[in-house]
């Protein structure tokens, strides 16, 4: 009896923790495949649809909150904007929508905003479409192997259309940016291009894409490379011009692709119904999702949660899972530890046999090799049979020794005669007469090279420098855009060459302390703009700087006064730092 009873216990504890395991990962079941999945960014609320709606579920007990029926809708997203989150749902026909939740307490999403992409079509059959992470642009491909490029205008719910060509057969494949700066197409002759959003215009070209699996081309998470198929089971990973950069073999046929977060990760469904997720740069598996073995149809949808190493999962059944990451464990990881040790052991035995063959004297051929290969240890022999010539540097003591009686003197104030080159940088504010000039405070930053090789105590230099001007209150202009609507002054925008002359006087016995004077030649290139706005054309001008100003160690404080034949007399404070090279000494460098 008591060996029934545990057997009958050993069994219940075998079902529970293997048969049922399972289950729970299953949270939802629609009733027809599923088309779309998507997590919003806190993973509190599942969005999943098949051929004839798409609802929202709570995850925390997957219950139902909305639906929303529409037919066909191929993509779902999550926007978070200011005034709330946004559900964005587009079908294969060109519609695009924005559902918001509502205000009550029932949380049900609704439409808020409907775009037709066809209404921009002119008659034409959308093949593919597609929409940004921001939901800024859309695009769809049409039958002509044509593709536009919208940009919508969220208040007048309209767009701006672009048309863009270049592809010679039918388009499969739309994919934008998270940046929204580039839409990747491809079409099924394998030519995939990419577009920027900004100008229409082509930014890259990747030839031979492996068109039969029909799958679109991405973009990594950072927006900085792209993601294509090279052949049925390979990845091609290209730069943003379509130069390849590196490659992954899975050794499996790809599904589908999904671009992680990371911009290092890929998730890859293969034909074993598994989604292994890549690392880009190690081009090798790092993880793995499998389905429970009770389900065996394939999988139609997944994407991946914010916030836990897990992702949804949905099936041609209807059937939505949740699964959880495994890591895998790479085979090539165990594999090079040996042979690095192999290595390292070689390596030392060879250090051991140029040893021996070095201190036996018999192979000078073998020396030869040594005195080469181990030319760091060769001269350290004749470094200590010279060592009193290195050590002969405290011979130059005996100056220091004459120097002494004048450290005791009364030090006063010179000219700083030693040759020597330096740069400056430094940022300046400045004061315009508003006026005459219209134009109040000045603000710039300071770039300058001076020496005093050829032309001591006096040195010489070239700088840049560039400004803006702020517009005085209130500008006795103003401005109007297309629209009537009032713009903003313009700021003043200048350039500016300099050639600068002056000395130097020593103010310390240690020369931390130094007075400069300097005059300078300028030459500035000028233009009133407004950003988003029109510019003037540039206007030159002349003029010149007298500068006085003090350097302690690094740091540098000047106050000067300009004039410039079109912006008069202006006064200016510059704080900044700087840069000294000294040369070495004769004796330093034979010493070296």
């Amino acid at each position: 009896m008591k060996r029934t009873a545990l057997l009958f216990a050993f069994a219940l504890c075998y079902y529970l923790l293997f048969c049922c395991t399972a289950l729970p990962a299953q949270v939802i079941t629609l009733q027809q495949s599923v088309t779309s999945l998507s997590v919003n960014t806190d993973d509190t609320i599942l969005a999943a649809s098949d051929s004839s709606a798409i609802s929202t579920y709570n995850t925390s007990g997957y219950t139902l909150i909305s639906s929303i029926y529409d037919e066909a809708i191929n993509r779902s997203l999550f926007y978070q904007e200011q005034n709330g989150e946004l559900l964005i749902a587009m079908t294969h026909t060109g519609r695009f929508l924005l559902c918001r939740l509502s205000s009550d307490n029932k949380k049900i999403y609704g439409k808020t905003e409907e775009y037709l992409l066809t209404d921009y079509a002119e008659g034409k059959t959308i093949t593919c479409n597609a929409f940004s992470k921001h939901t800024n642009y859309s695009a769809a491909a049409f039958t002509d192997f044509s593709i536009q490029i919208h940009f919508k205008l969220r208040f007048i719910q309209d767009m701006i259309t672009r048309t863009v060509d270049g592809h010679q057969s039918a388009i499969y494949g739309l994919e934008f940016s998270n940046d929204e700066k580039y839409l990747a197409s491809v079409s099924k002759d394998g030519a995939a291009y990419i577009w920027s959003c900004a100008n229409s215009k082509q930014a890259g070209y990747i030839d031979n894409v492996y068109t039969d699996s029909a799958i679109p081309v991405y973009f990594t998470a950072d927006s900085t490379s792209v993601i294509s198929l090279e052949d049925k089971e390979s990845l091609r990973i290209s730069n943003l011009q379509g130069q390849k950069v590196t490659g992954i073999n899975t050794g499996r046929t790809i599904r589908a692709l999904l671009p992680l977060s990371d911009p290092d990760t890929i998730a890859v469904l293969n034909d074993s119904n598994e989604i292994v997720i890549y690392s880009i740069q190690m081009q090798n598996p790092v993880g793995v999702m499998r389905l429970p073995k009770t389900e065996t149809s394939d999988i139609t949808a997944f994407d991946f949660c914010h916030t836990e190493k897990a992702a949804f999962v949905g099936c041609a059944s209807g059937a939505v899972y949740k699964l959880n990451f495994e890591a895998q464990q790479k085979p090539e990881d165990k594999t090079p530890e040996p042979e690095q040790q192999d290595v390292v052991t070689e390596d030392k035995a060879s250090e051991r046999k140029k040893q021996n063959t070095a201190s036996d004297g018999k192979t000078p051929e073998r020396k030869q090799q040594n005195a080469v290969t181990e030319g760091v240890e060769e001269p350290a022999l004749p470094q200590k049979q010279d060592s009193p010539a290195v050590q002969a540097e405290p011979a130059e003591e005996p100056p220091l020794a004459e120097e002494q009686p004048e450290a005791a003197k009364t030090f006063k104030a010179a000219l700083k005669n030693e040759k020597s080159h330096f740069l400056t940088a430094s940022i300046l504010a400045g004061f315009l007469q508003p006026e005459k000039t219209n134009f109040q405070y000045l603000f710039g930053a300071d770039i300058a090279y001076r020496n005093t090789y050829f032309t001591a105590p006096v040195y010489v230099g070239v700088g840049l420098r560039a400004h803006i001007a702020l517009p005085k209150r209130p500008f006795p202009v103003q401005y109007e855009d297309f629209n009537g609507k009032a713009v903003a002054p313009p700021f003043l925008w200048m350039g500016e060459v300099y050639a600068p002359v002056g000395i130097e006087v020593v103010l310390d016995r240690r020369g931390y302390a130094v007075l400069f004077e300097e005059a300078a030649v300028t030459a500035r290139l000028s233009t009133l703009a407004q950003p988003k706005a029109a510019a003037s054309k540039p206007f030159f001008s002349y003029g010149g700087r007298l500068t006085t100003g003090i350097s302690v160690k690094f740091f540098i404080f000047a106050v000067a006064l300009n004039y410039d034949s079109l912006w008069k007399l202006f006064p200016e404070i510059t704080l900044g730092g700087r840069i000294d090279f000294k040369r070495k000494p004769k004796a330093e460098k034979e010493a070296v």
